[in-house]
């Protein structure tokens, strides 16, 4: 994390010229952006990493059935408010990054969660 906390902090030198280097977002399945924050994995009670709930097992899988959970925001990551969320600090606080809202939401969430359940949902003609 030291070299990339210094390269935002002091800029790349090429050529004479100087440029600023900024993190606009990270892009990781579910797993992966567990294991960079330090949290919950997707499979855990408290492992929505864009809503604060716990989830329910059911049928064998985590299911997180509350669609207007509280989100969660990159403060209270940062103060680490949800004990049950987290599994300690991450290495990534050190960049002073917004730890929530720079992570994409990953493909599984986006296409298969929401598109694939209004296919299946959707009323009959």
């Amino acid at each position: 994390m030291g070299d990339l906390n210094e390269v935002i902090s002091s800029g790349v030198s090429v050529k004479g010229s100087q440029y600023t280097v900024s993190v606009e977002c990270f892009i990781c399945d579910a797993p992966a952006q567990a294991y960079v924050k330090n949290i919950k994995y997707h499979s855990g009670y408290f492992g929505c990493d864009k809503h604060s709930q716990e989830g329910e097992y059911v049928d064998g899988r985590m299911t997180f059935p509350a669609a207007d959970a509280p989100l969660r925001t990159d403060v209270s990551f940062d103060n680490m408010s949800d004990e049950h969320h987290h599994r300690g600090p991450t290495p990534l606080s050190l960049l002073n990054i917004a730890l929530v809202t720079c992570f994409v939401i990953d493909y599984m969430h986006r296409v298969c969660h929401i598109v694939c359940r209004r296919y299946i949902c959707r009323p009959k003609d």
